[in-house]
């Protein structure tokens, strides 16, 4: 239960939630030592935003350590940088009906979520120095020239799919990258921070539409036959599964003026925290089901290997490391079992 004052310190055991599973709970002390110690901000926030005047009040609304206090204007410190804010301004303006969510609340108070981080890393960069990410976009695609741009929360519209959507996926960011003689490429990702993945989105029920509509387009994509009975199993596939159609979708039916495929390669990439074994696991679980020679084209990378290959920007490199991947200061409240523990 969480403690009755909103200041109690970062570390303090009444802050522990029950459900969270030992990484999960690592990662939000991390983030709650980040709040109180790097920030300064005393008082943690509660679960849920501020209702409308008009609304009764919430009967559950806990004190959560990882939640920034309503107080709290704007969307710094959360977003770390300026050029972050600017990139939610431009994904914001640039959203596809239909796909792609961008959780206001959660970009303002919610320390522990997935996609203000990727707005700090991918965003930051897209508005900055998309070149810089160059040196990763290599290690899967060799032949890349220039990154000529990262889209935050991006899906093809109708328009440029020439069909209606498979669903309401996005790629958390979208880097697309030039080849020799002009074409193109592009890395899908998806990020990963305390999310567990078999609490995620849930499988469709036999016989909805929705669960034929993805058995229909696995089928019609580079997949194993039958792997759409195999991934449909568990409920901690589907996001990657899903993730994986989108891209090859991309791929295939996102055309250039001429009619022709405007991408001649892609890579979707989950990137999660190093320690993260569950997310490594179904992403050879989700790979091993693609048609023979497709199976790099998802790959696992951790959060601190993009950081780290990317030219210049040591202040931005350092800043990051702090908050999201340097777990030093926490090591004494960690418990045992934590992967979080240094060797």
């Amino acid at each position: 239960m969480a403690p009755a004052d909103p200041t109690a310190p970062w570390h303090d055991p009444s802050w522990r939630v029950s459900s969270d599973n030992p990484l999960q709970a690592g990662l939000r002390l991390q983030q709650a030592w980040w709040r109180q110690a790097c920030r300064g901000i005393r008082e943690a926030g509660v679960l849920h935003p501020p209702l409308k005047l008009d609304k009764p009040p919430r009967s559950h609304n806990p004190l959560v350590v990882s939640m920034l206090p309503a107080t709290v204007a704007g969307f710094a410190p959360n977003l770390m940088w300026p050029a972050s804010i600017d990139a939610y301004d431009v994904a914001k303006s640039e959203l596809t009906a239909g796909a792609g969510i961008i959780y206001e609340d959660r970009l303002r108070r919610n320390l522990l979520s997935s996609q203000p981080l990727c707005f700090n890393l991918f965003g930051y960069l897209s508005q900055v120095d998309a070149n810089a990410l160059l040196p990763w976009v290599r290690l899967y695609a060799a032949r890349a020239v220039s990154v000529s741009r990262i889209r935050l929360e991006y899906s093809p519209s109708v328009s440029e799919l020439g069909a209606a959507p498979l669903g309401g996926s996005a790629f958390d960011a979208f880097v697309e990258y030039t080849l020799p003689g002009e074409s193109k490429g592009f890395i899908g990702i998806e990020t990963k921070y305390h999310e567990d993945l078999a609490k995620g989105l849930k499988i469709p029920p036999e016989g909805s539409a929705a669960r034929d509509k993805y058995a229909r387009e696995t089928r019609l994509r580079a997949w194993l036959t039958g792997a759409e009975s195999r991934l449909i199993e568990h409920r901690k596939n589907l996001q990657f599964w899903y993730n994986q159609l989108l891209a090859q979708r991309t791929h295939e039916l996102v055309t250039d003026s001429m009619g022709g495929r405007l991408y001649e390669e892609f890579t979707e990439v989950v990137v999660a925290c190093r320690q993260d074994e569950s997310a490594k696991a179904v992403v050879r679980t989700v790979a091993a089901q693609l048609a023979e020679g497709h199976a790099g084209t998802l790959r696992f990378c951790a959060i601190d290997d993009v950081v780290s290959t990317v030219a210049g920007h040591d202040d931005w490199k350092r800043e990051f490391h702090e908050r999201y991947t340097d777990f030093t200061p926490i090591q004494d409240y960690l418990e045992a079992r934590s992967p979080l523990t240094s060797a």
